[in-house]
């Protein structure tokens, strides 16, 4: 164990500079956490595209142009290089698109860069390389085949981030979530499934939720970064449908648009039966 004395400890104290203004510092931790279909990876694709040109990140964010490294474990290749076109042609590039600056590693690879040590240590020389100083793991889940659940593996996990952090990589995770628990600050912050391990660890921890006008994020936690939430972010496609130009753009939350319940129609009422005559004797 290294020991640091206070005169040297407060020297430290200097906040990193950022690599996305006002969203991701260098060297840090960041986890996107949504269920399904509402827009978290392509977030997370819009985070790295923008660094990798030097660009606003959702159309407000200016960001260091940096090299970048993708890991899209979680879908098919054509469909992570179909929504990389759309968003480079978004921000401006056709076809003559930039190279050198950020590489992608598709799925079917095997590739499980937090399963162990090892498989981590390896990733980082090879990244290493390239100078790279932004990745992307999409999902954490294709990432490791250990149990979500177990705190032990997942806080080698966060060590194996950390890892990556010390080699001069900021880490966005993208990750599942759980169903809600409950309203409030604390819920979206540890709404990610599994272990709370994970999101506990994290410097920048972002909720996105699906609302019927536009994808909400909650900010639920910023270590180093000043973003404020919650915030909509929207998409807008122009172009022919087989080369759309694509932007992911930041916009001020509306309120949710009131779900209006069809009316039934009126039931109607079933007339009574007409009462049978009774016979009434005389006597």
């Amino acid at each position: 164990m290294k020991l640091v004395a206070l005169q040297d400890f407060v020297l430290l104290g200097t906040p990193p500079a950022l690599l996305i203004d006002k969203v991701l510092p260098e060297k840090s931790l960041m986890i996107l956490v949504g269920e399904p279909y509402v827009g978290k990876s392509l977030i997370a694709l819009e985070l790295a595209v923008s660094v990798a040109l030097g660009a606003q990140a959702l159309g407000k964010f200016q960001a260091q142009q940096r090299n970048v490294v993708y890991v899209a474990a979680d879908a098919p290749t054509w469909y992570g290089a179909w929504q990389a076109s759309s968003l480079l042609r978004g921000h401006g590039y056709d076809e003559n698109l930039p190279g050198g600056r950020m590489w992608f590693a598709p799925p079917g690879q095997g590739l499980r860069v937090l399963e162990s040590d090892e498989a981590c240590k390896q990733f980082i020389e090879r990244v290493d390389e390239l100078e790279v100083q932004l990745v992307v793991l999409d999902t954490l889940r294709k990432m490791h085949t250990h149990n979500e659940n177990d705190s032990g593996f997942m806080t080698q996990v966060v060590d194996r981030c950390r890892m990556m952090n010390e080699a001069g990589m900021a880490v966005i995770l993208v990750h599942h979530a759980s169903k809600g628990t409950g309203d409030g600050e604390q819920s979206a912050a540890y709404r990610g499934r599994g272990s709370s391990v994970v999101p506990g660890e994290v410097d920048i921890n972002w909720l996105v939720e699906k609302r019927p006008q536009a994808s909400r994020v909650q900010v639920a936690k910023g270590r180093g970064a000043s973003l404020e939430g919650p915030f909509d972010v929207r998409l807008q496609s122009t172009g022919p449908p087989d080369r759309p130009a694509l932007t992911v753009q930041w916009a001020i939350p509306e309120p949710d648009l009131p779900q209006v319940k069809p009316e039934k129609p009126a039931r109607q009422r079933r007339k009574a039966a007409p009462a049978e005559p009774q016979w009434i004797d005389p006597e």
